[in-house]
């Protein structure tokens, strides 16, 4: 059936008259939640999907709503359509191929009104839905353990060491003063990548904190990095430091920080990358942690240069970052605690993927 025959698009509407920080209902935009208000356009149990913006997000409401002019809200009719059924089927579908604009993603009422949707009887609709929320609550007790791992060691790290600037409890040096080298990364041509090779190149796109992520990785040969790109080939324990990004934008590329653990002379780095190689005096592992404290993130982000829709770190500016040096035993005992902490969070992210993708496969077989 088409969604003209088992749904109602409710049309959002400016928030200026009904929003009060006090108000009942959430107002929503295609992000989600964006204050409140005293009065609701939406019913409860609605889907909510981008009309401009993020398009491809849809969101499930258990309450009462008012929806903003750029997000449309689904209200299903219940004697043919499950709410929740509809709102999996909006997860699976590709909302981008509607779109008609070249500038910012939008969609049209009367193409959402054609969107074709198999539907089963409700009791079936309703064992899709229970399998599928099922899985979904497991990934989020995954998710949240990931999170209290995290904070885990972020707690311990307060107790043992206390604020991280703190220049009276410890001696403070600047990041220069504790390196043996600080230097960006290189230009690679990119007729020199390949989707497979001897040397991974890490473009900022994959270094995130305290992780790669190597989805969309990049290969060069070993005869190229030693002929034209060694100096920057990474060593075991090299911190890696992103230089460019958004300043108020969430995840962005601005200041992230990670410690490179593989094998030296197997990876190589991009131009909007810093390489710092620490010395003796600290563990690589101790200053990787700090420097991803929710503080400490804050301080990168705020001293960046730039304006607020791209920001940029210099090399003399990353150099001058103050770095707490406790005596190196106490380093170590925290970096074996982490370590510990680090073999739960692969089992809890092995779960997590194995979890991901059986939801993956599901929404693929029940919605095609």
């Amino acid at each position: 059936m088409k969604f003209e025959d088992v749904l109602e698009i409710k049309n959002g509407r400016n928030q200026r008259a009904v929003e009060n920080p006090n108000g009942k209902y959430p107002i929503y935009g295609s992000g989600g939640i964006m204050g409140y208000a005293d009065d609701y356009i939406c019913d409860a149990q609605t889907v909510v999907i981008g009309r401009k913006g993020s398009i491809n997000n849809p969101l499930f409401v258990e309450e009462p709503f008012w929806n903003v002019d750029t997000a449309f809200g689904l209200r299903a009719n219940t004697n043919l359509l499950l709410p929740r059924y509809l709102y999996y089927f909006c997860k699976n579908f590709d909302f981008e191929k509607l779109n008609r604009t070249v500038t910012i993603p939008s969609l049209t009422k009367s193409d959402l009104l054609k969107i074709e949707i198999d539907l089963p009887d409700l009791v079936e609709q309703q064992n899709i839905i229970n399998i599928l929320d099922k899985v979904s609550r497991l990934i989020d007790q995954r998710q949240k353990q990931l999170s209290k791992l995290d904070e885990l060691v972020k707690s311990r790290f307060v107790e043992l060491f206390g604020d991280p600037f703190d220049a009276t409890r410890w001696t403070v040096k600047e990041l220069k003063d504790v390196s043996e080298s600080m230097i960006d990364g290189s230009n690679v041509n990119t007729d020199f990548y390949e989707s497979q090779g001897d040397v991974l190149f890490l473009r900022i796109q994959n270094v995130w904190c305290n992780e790669f992520r190597l989805d969309d990785s990049v290969y060069i040969t070993q005869e190229i990095n030693n002929k034209h790109y060694y100096e920057t080939s990474l060593k075991t324990g090299d911190l890696l430091i992103t230089k460019i990004g958004r300043y108020y934008t969430k995840d962005s590329s601005l200041g992230r920080v990670s410690v490179y653990r593989g094998e030296d002379d197997c990876a190589n780095y991009s131009n909007n990358i810093m390489r710092v190689r620490l010395n003796d005096c600290v563990n690589s592992e101790f200053v990787n942690i700090l420097l991803n404290l929710d503080d400490y993130q804050r301080y990168i982000k705020r001293t960046s240069k730039g304006g607020t829709d791209k920001r940029a770190l210099s090399k003399s500016l990353i150099g001058s970052y103050p770095i707490i040096i406790p005596p190196k035993t106490l380093q170590d005992e925290f970096v074996s605690l982490v370590k510990q902490i680090d073999k739960s969070k692969f089992e809890v992210k092995e779960s997590l993927e194995k979890l991901e993708t059986l939801k993956k496969a599901l929404m693929q077989e029940y919605f095609g």
